[in-house]
């Protein structure tokens, strides 16, 4: 949601994003950006894997574009295990 948040702000993480559907970071969205605090949305994952079931991906959802103005891109580039 954007580095200038509280500290003491809600954080979700999601992982394997590319299964999240357009309709489910709608709702997520819409919960992160209410309330005085505003929440952080983590998401990781790899778009080469399973794409979501039922839905389009996450980043054709109408608020990605105001979602993504604000984020914070990391790219991860070494494999640990």
């Amino acid at each position: 949601m954007g580095k200038n948040r509280s500290p003491n702000g809600e954080r979700l993480v999601v992982d394997e994003v590319s299964m999240m559907g357009s309709c489910l970071f709608e709702n997520l969205f819409d919960w992160a950006s209410k309330g005085k605090k505003h929440a952080q949305l983590i998401l990781s994952g790899d778009f080469l894997q399973l794409p979501p079931v039922n839905d389009r991906f996450f980043f054709q959802a109408s608020s990605f574009y105001q979602f993504a103005k604000n984020a914070v891109m990391v790219r991860l580039t070494e494999v640990k295990r």
